[in-house]
């Protein structure tokens, strides 16, 4: 990468500088400065470019996810509703049945009442 092209350069400058025996001038410092930071700050910005990227990539597949979850417990709410309304006219159902077994029950009472009745009065007419 360019980086690592120029500070490869970089490096040899300062090798071939230590190898002489030179200082090098405080302009060539500056000069050696700016350039990296030249080079960082690129790399930075890219970076950072980067990464913004990334976090729009990340938070666009969180809308859709969140958006899928979202229809998913409307389906499920609709099922519950659905069920809900199934469940109060069962127990309406049961609660008629209940009902009619209650009739049912006090009517054969009732029967079996009448029917001693009715023997007891056919005993007294046979007599």
């Amino acid at each position: 990468t360019l980086h690592d092209t120029r500070r490869q350069e970089l490096l040899d400058q300062s090798s071939e500088l230590r190898r002489r025996g030179n200082m090098i001038p405080c302009s060539v410092h500056e000069q050696i400065l700016r350039e990296q930071d030249l080079c960082h700050g690129a790399t930075m910005r890219d970076l950072e470019a980067s990464y913004k990227k990334q976090l729009a990539v990340q938070e666009e597949s969180l809308r859709q996810l969140w958006k899928a979850k979202e229809g998913v417990l409307r389906q499920q709410l609709q099922l519950a509703e659905q069920d809900g309304a199934e469940l109060r006219e069962a127990e309406r159902a049961a609660e008629t049945c209940e009902s009619w077994e209650v009739r049912v029950r006090e009517a054969g009472v009732r029967l079996a009442e009448l029917r001693e009745f009715a023997a007891v009065a056919e005993a007294e007419r046979t007599e």
